[in-house]
């Protein structure tokens, strides 16, 4: 993983990574936190860990993640700016224009006033920083449907609907959207998820049984056969938190224990190099 340099700088806590939420990757500090158990913390984004973390913001309540700041850097001078460890919040366009939150903010501004290319452009980058940034995929699709760029959309359905709840990802709306389409890019024509589309309802707890589950790990375990490593621990973390939002008597029925479960996503990852745990240590 690599470090930033300024790393000093935070004060970081242990994440012993015991159940879904916070997500692998991400390593909480005490600086700004608003002490109800929304934190600051770096994030390296699946397949980025080679690239210096951005700064995220747990909502607890919600299970979400905020992608704020770009870098450690950009946050500390929000910090020092706010003077005495005050909670920062999100940073304004022009303070961090790389940020993938703040992309998303333009991309909407673009979407309403009617540029879907501008917001697919804000919303490429986001995603390039970000790749299981779900919220902004989900849009990037929207955008691409404007533009009548089916491929692209569908594209970029499929990676919001493997990305995790925290991010904004496992959206209905893009499914329905999704399971009536009837060509793909050749590249995803036997993707599990793609041929999953009609079957998979994306609608989650008050049941006894549901059966997107099955066909979710089936998918895990097909992206891990075919060496798709990113896009397996990309499903493995949604499968993880939207399981982990079930009753405990739902978990156990479909045999979900989390630190089994993680234990497999860590090997997944390690196996395809992508070492996310190693955060902890960091």
């Amino acid at each position: 993983m690599r470090q930033p340099a300024n790393l000093h700088r935070a004060s970081l806590l242990d994440c012993n990574y015991e159940h879904p939420y916070p997500p692998l990757g991400f390593r909480p500090f005490r600086e700004c936190d608003l002490g109800n158990g929304d934190e600051y913390g770096l994030y390296w984004p699946i397949g980025r860990e080679g690239e210096e973390p951005i700064v995220a913001e747990t909502q607890h309540d919600g299970h979400a993640m905020d992608p704020a700041f770009s870098c450690l850097d950009r946050f500390l001078q929000r910090a020092d700016a706010n003077g005495t460890g005050r909670w920062v919040g999100q940073p304004a366009h022009d303070e961090d224009p790389d940020s993938p939150a703040v992309r998303v903010e333009r991309a909407r501004q673009a979407a309403r006033e009617q540029a879907p290319e501008r917001a697919a452009t804000e919303l490429r980058a986001a995603l390039l920083r970000l790749p299981e940034y779900g919220a902004a995929s989900a849009l990037l699709c929207n955008q691409y449907r404007r533009l009548q760029q089916t491929s692209a959309a569908i594209e970029a359905a499929l990676q919001s609907l493997i990305s995790p709840p925290c991010f904004g990802g496992a959206d209905a709306k893009v499914l329905h959207w999704l399971a009536r389409q009837d060509e793909c890019p050749p590249s995803l024509a036997d993707d599990p998820i793609w041929e999953a589309r009609t079957r998979l309802r994306f609608r989650f707890g008050g049941t006894k049984t549901n059966d997107d589950y099955p066909i979710l790990l089936g998918a895990i375990k097909d992206y891990i056969a075919r060496g798709q490593g990113m896009r397996a621990c990309t499903l493995m973390q949604c499968y993880a938190e939207l399981m982990w939002f079930e009753t405990v008597s739902f978990r156990e029925r479909y045999g979900f224990h989390a630190p089994e479960f993680i234990a497999w996503e860590i090997e997944t990852a390690r196996q395809f190099g992508l070492d996310r745990a190693t955060v902890s240590n960091a």
